[in-house]
C-alpha cells in the first residue's frame, strides 16, 4: 500500500518529525520527497511529492505562504520545514492556510540531515509503489482469468479481505488514448489525491485505457463519496472530461469479475447519455443492455420492433413513432397520450390503430407493450453510442 504522511510520522521517529497543521491530509501518499529552496521548480511537480526546506529563500511569513500555497496548487502531499537555522518558528497564517486546505505541514530539527530524510523517504515511496503495482497486476489478473482466482487472492490475502466486499469504480477519461505514460501518471496522481481520504483497503490503477478504484469493505455512502470527491476533481482537474461508473457491492475475491464488468457498464451507460456519475444499481434495465456485448444483436432485436413503425413515417411523412412511446409511456392512457401531444382523442386513437397494423400487435398485454418499450431502450442506446462515436 501506498507510503503515506501517516507512515512517515510512524516509521521515521529517529527525524523527529512533528505534524502541526493539516492533520486531515495525514493519509496522503508520498510519491517522492525532495528539497524545495524556491519557487522554480514546483511547477514541474508531477503531484504527490514531499517538499523538504531549510527555509533558506522563505525567510518571511509572505514567503512562507507562497510557497505552501504553490506546492497545494501543483498537487504536493505536505510539507516540512527545517526549523532553528533559517525559520525559528511557524507563522499563524501558515498553519491557518494548512488546515483550511488538509494541507498537511511538518517541522523537524535543524540538527536533522535533509538528505537523509529525502533518500529514505523516497526509496520507502518507490517499494511502496512497486508493491501497488504488484497487487495491480494481481487484480486484473482475477479480472480476466477468473480460473486463476486462488493465484491472485495468495497475493492479495496479506493486504485485503478477500473474502469481504468489493466495489469497483471505473473512470473513463476523454482522449485518454492519446495519453503517453507520463500524462497517465499524472492524471493518476491527482485521482489518487481526491480519493485519499477513503478509509478502507483500495487500489488505483490504469487498466484496459480506464482509471479503475478497487475498494475493500467500503460501507458508508457510495454517493457521498462520489459528490465530494467529484468537487475535489473539478477544482484539480478543470480541463479534464470524465464519466464514472460504480460497480455493485459484492463479496468475494470469487465474484470480482462480474463486479469489474459491471463497472465498466455503468461508465459505457454514462459515457453513452453524456453523465458524469452513472451506479450499476440504478441503470434498471440498461443493466442487461449495456452488459451484452453482442450490438448486433441489439440492432436486430430494434429493428424487428420499431423499423417498421420508422420505416412507415419515413415513407409517410407522419410521426406515428412518437404516438407509440407515448402510448407506452402513459400505459395507454388515451386522455393523456392526447394531453401530451395536444391532439383531439380521436387523432390519436387512429394513429394507434394504425400503429398497431403496422406492427402486427394490439398492445394490451403487458409482455405486448414490454418489447417494444426495450425496442425504445435499446433505440435510446444505439442512437447515444453512435453520437459519441
Amino acid at each position: 500500500m501506498a507510503f503515506t504522511i501517516e507512515d512517515a510520522l510512524i516509521q521515521a521517529e529517529e527525524y523527529h518529525l512533528q505534524l502541526i497543521a493539516g492533520k486531515a491530509g495525514r493519509a496522503n501518499s508520498i510519491s517522492w520527497a525532495l528539497i524545495v529552496e524556491d519557487l522554480t521548480i514546483i511547477s514541474q511537480l508531477w503531484g504527490k511529492e514531499l517538499a523538504i526546506t531549510t527555509g533558506l529563500g522563505f525567510q518571511n511569513e509572505t514567503k512562507l505562504l507562497q510557497l505552501a500555497k504553490a506546492l497545494n496548487e501543483n498537487d504536493a502531499v505536505g510539507l516540512v520545514i527545517n526549523i532553528g537555522k533559517y525559520i525559528n518558528s511557524i507563522p499563524k497564517s501558515l498553519i491557518d492556510f494548512c488546515d483550511q486546505n488538509n494541507f498537511p505541514l511538518l517541522t523537524i530539527n535543524a540538527q536533522v540531515h535533509m538528505l537523509d530524510i529525502v533518500k529514505e523517504f523516497s526509496m520507502r515511496s518507490m517499494l511502496n509503489e512497486r508493491d501497488d503495482a504488484q497487487i495491480a497486476e494481481a487484480f486484473k489478473l482475477a479480472f480476466t482469468t477468473p480460473s486463476q482466482i486462488d493465484e491472485a487472492r495468495s497475493f492479495l490475502r496479506d493486504d485485503f479481505d478477500t473474502h469481504g466486499h468489493f466495489l469497483i469504480i471505473s473512470i473513463d477519461i476523454e482522449n485518454s488514448e492519446h495519453f503517453d505514460m507520463i500524462q497517465k501518471r499524472r492524471i493518476l496522481s491527482q485521482i489518487q489525491i481526491c480519493f485519499e481520504k477513503i478509509e478502507c483497503g483500495y487500489s488505483i490503477f490504469w487498466f484496459d485505457g480506464h482509471v479503475i478504484l478497487l475498494l475493500n469493505n467500503y460501507f458508508e455512502s457510495i454517493d457521498d463519496l462520489m459528490f465530494n470527491t467529484l468537487e475535489r476533481i473539478k477544482i484539480r482537474m478543470k480541463d479534464v472530461k470524465m464519466h464514472i461508473g460504480i460497480s455493485s457491492n459484492s463479496r468475494g475475491l470469487s465474484q470480482i469479475n462480474h463486479t469489474y464488468n459491471r463497472s465498466i457498464s455503468a461508465m459505457m451507460m454514462a459515457r453513452t447519455f453524456n453523465q458524469e456519475i452513472q451506479t450499476f444499481d440504478n441503470m434498471d434495465i440498461y443493466r442487461f443492455l449495456f452488459t451484452n456485448n453482442d450490438h448486433l444483436l441489439l440492432k436486430e432485436y430494434f429493428n424487428q420492433t420499431l423499423k417498421p413503425v420508422i420505416d412507415y413515417d419515413e415513407k409517410h411523412h407522419s410521426n406515428l413513432l412518437e404516438t407509440l412511446e407515448a402510448y407506452l409511456i402513459y400505459d395507454g392512457n388515451q386522455q393523456q397520450i392526447a394531453k401530451k401531444m395536444y391532439m383531439h382523442r380521436n387523432t390519436i386513437n387512429y394513429r394507434l390503430n394504425k400503429v398497431k397494423e403496422i406492427i402486427g400487435n394490439d398492445l394490451e398485454t403487458f409482455d405486448d407493450m414490454l418489447k417494444y418499450r426495450i425496442g425504445f431502450y435499446i433505440r435510446d442506446m444505439l442512437d447515444s453510442l453512435e453520437e459519441n462515436k
